[in-house]
Order: C-alpha cells, then structure tokens, then sequence
C-alpha cells in the first residue's frame, strides 16, 4: 500500500508534561484509523500535530510535504473536525459556507447540506445553534470539499440517532472513494465496519495497533448481563457475579451461550451483551507487550 503519513519520533511537551512520547506511525493511502484511548492519552494533540496547528519535536510528512514547513498547502488536502466546534459565534452560517469553500475551492454542494438538514438554518447566526447544528454543519463543510484525507475528533459527539445514520452513510462514501480517514471515538461498533486499523494511546503513548479483524477476535471474550429469577448454569460461559436477579456471565462464545440461553427452560426477563470497549483492548494489548 503506498504510503500517505508518515510521522517519525514525534513528541509534544507543555512543560513538564508529555503530550506525546517518540510516536512512529505509518499510514496508507486509502486507510482508515481509528484511534482510541482514554481522555488525555494524546488523540487530540496527534491530529493538532499532524494538521500543522501545534508545533512538535520529530517530523510527519504528509504525500511527502513536511507538516512543520508545508502546513499551508497540507491544510488544503485536509478536512478537518474538531472534537470542540469553534465556528466564529456572531458570523451567519452562508458567510462561513462561502469562506470555507472559497479556501479549498469547491463550490456549494445542495444534496450535502439538505441531507444533513444545514439547508435549515442557513439564515442563522453560529452563536443560533445547538451543539448538534454545529456538528452536522461541520460534518456537511468536510463532506462538500471532498479532501482526499480525514481527521474526524469524536464526530459522533452531539449527535441524534438520526443524525449518526446520515453520518454513517458519508463514511461508507469515503471508504467507497477510498478517502483517508483518521478518526478518535468512543462509539466503537458503529465504526468498525469502515476501519482499517485500531491504534491506541495511552498518556502520549503508542501502546500497540490491531487490525479490525484482530480486534474482532480479540473482543470476542465478552461480558453478558441477565436478569432472570431462575438458577442459572451455563456451558458456553463462567458465571461471575450474581447480584439478586442479575447474574454476569463472561464467554468467548457469544453466539453459542445466546444458543444455549434459548435452549434451557429459564425464567430471563432481559438479556444485555457487553459491547467491545478500548479499555479491553487497552488490556490485552499491555499483556502483549
């Protein structure tokens, strides 16, 4: 796969404290990373590093153009959506479709804003609208310039349901298009089908990388929760706790246990199957170390 970003032994300090520690990343043209870890591992900071907004020690290239001396023509490939929006609050909203288009030289895309609903409030101030507005705007700014490369921070955040579908739909696009995608999320399973490769960090630090299908069989040891008034003993599963009507099994046979389950004559009102979580692969990936 040729390559696309390629960062070298990149660190980023505020003072005393490590942002990002000596982070080597190769990415192709055409991949789409998710990367995870916990609030403060250095997600945010990676993407500001990459887009040429903070300065960094070590170098990231970029289609061969070095970020720290091309940010400008860099910026150009990138669409780009922070975790935190901060559109300017007293501009109109077409006055900032205009400018934003204008600087990467695509014109208005009607079928964009309409499906995103931005058509809605185009006469409106920025400092008019809710969270979820802003992020459906910004969503419908990247999606109108068509870049060949990504970088999405958290962009489920302030969604409705409704909204992550229409979201979801313009990932199955860029993965069709074969656009670049990096992106942070704590909504694993909603995006697992559009991803490459999963890359965690943890307090600045590139702690491992699985593929998708490794992550897959890695998750499959999993966390279901029932709540039934019945003696339960299972075969496809340990279980580990039980808390009055509420019983917690682990198993690395989810669809076998659901199998036995409605097998066997039990009294279960609800059944609830933990899904994957970065704090899993966070675990298993130490262990691999």
């Amino acid at each position: 796969m040729e390559e696309l970003i390629n960062i070298k032994n990149v660190n980023k300090y505020y003072g005393d404290i490590v942002a990002l520690e000596d982070i080597s990343l190769s990415i192709g043209r055409g991949e789409s990373i998710l990367l995870l870890g916990p609030n403060g591992a250095g997600k945010t900071t990676l993407f500001r590093c990459i887009l040429g907004i903070l300065r960094f020690e070590g170098e990231i290239l970029i289609d061969g153009l070095n970020v720290s001396k091309e940010e400008k023509r860099i910026r150009r490939l990138i669409g780009y959506i922070p975790q935190n929006i901060g559109f300017p609050l007293n501009w109109w909203v077409d006055d900032l479709i205009n400018y934003y288009l204008s600087m990467h030289d695509a014109e208005w895309n009607d079928e964009v804003l309409e499906k995103l609903g931005v058509h809605e409030y185009i006469d409106l101030r920025i400092s008019e609208l809710s969270g979820g507005m802003k992020q459906k705007l910004a969503i419908a700014l990247v999606a109108s310039i068509d870049p060949e490369i990504i970088i999405l921070d958290e962009p489920l955040s302030n969604l409705d349901a409704e909204a992550r579908k229409i979201f979801i739909g313009f990932m199955e696009e860029w993965r069709r298009h074969r656009k670049t995608i990096l992106l942070s999320s704590h909504r694993i399973n909603e995006l697992l089908p559009f991803i490459t490769r999963l890359i965690v960090l943890y307090d600045g630090e590139l702690i491992g990388e699985v593929t998708q299908r490794e992550f897959l069989e890695l998750s499959g040891y999993s966390r279901v929760i029932i709540n039934t008034s019945s003696e339960l003993d299972v075969a496809m599963g340990n279980v580990i706790a039980r808390y009055g009507d509420i019983v917690i099994i682990e198993s690395n046979d989810i669809l076998g246990l659901m199998r036995e389950l409605s097998e066997v004559k039990h009294s279960i009102s609800s059944i609830i199957v933990e899904e994957p979580s970065i704090e899993m692969l966070m675990e298993v990936l130490k262990k691999n170390e």
